[in-house]
């Protein structure tokens, strides 16, 4: 301990379970006598299925800050693969990328608007921006061949963020 709460990387526990191990100092008459240790599974964050509030059309992801890594993937199935670990920026590019939209044929608005988006990199540099400077925000995007809404908000001191995305209609 440097006399600061940390978190560790992410690994899999002795039960396979992927946690980090989070330390705070311990104080004793304003000096440090020791840190308290304790492994966090990282499942015990995950929203089964999809999420209510949004008719079940809505998922959610939790994300270290400063990297992008997943740590928690939305429990659902999504046609762009989500696995812990990766980066949620790779993932929303990916998923603008992988527009179903586009092999259907037809020039719905919807499809355009997809389409624009797409080129436009998925309003990734926006949330790039709002991560960065630690708010809260949301932006519009294609995810999985569908009109977005991805909001995403610091948890307590930043260094995780949640991030729903959920369906425009």
């Amino acid at each position: 301990s440097q006399g600061l709460p940390s978190y560790s990387a992410t690994f899999a526990n002795e039960d396979g379970r992927r946690v980090r191990l989070a330390q705070t100092p311990l104080y004793l008459d304003g000096r440090q006598v020791g840190a308290l240790y304790a492994q966090i599974p990282l499942d015990l964050f995950a929203v089964s299925d999809r999420l209510d509030a949004f008719g079940g059309g809505g998922s959610f992801v939790l994300f270290q800050a400063d990297s992008g890594e997943i740590l928690v993937p939305p429990t659902d199935r999504a046609a762009t693969p989500v696995e812990e670990g990766s980066i949620l920026y790779d993932f929303l590019a990916k998923s603008a990328d992988d527009d179903p939209s586009a092999s259907q044929g037809g020039a719905s608005a919807s499809s355009m608007l997809l389409d624009l988006w797409s080129r436009q990199g998925a309003g990734l540099p926006d949330l790039l921006g709002i991560v960065d400077a630690g708010q809260s925000g949301i932006v519009t995007a294609p995810v999985d061949g569908r009109a977005s809404y991805v909001c995403v908000a610091p948890v307590v001191n930043g260094s995780w963020y949640v991030c729903a995305v959920v369906p425009v209609e």
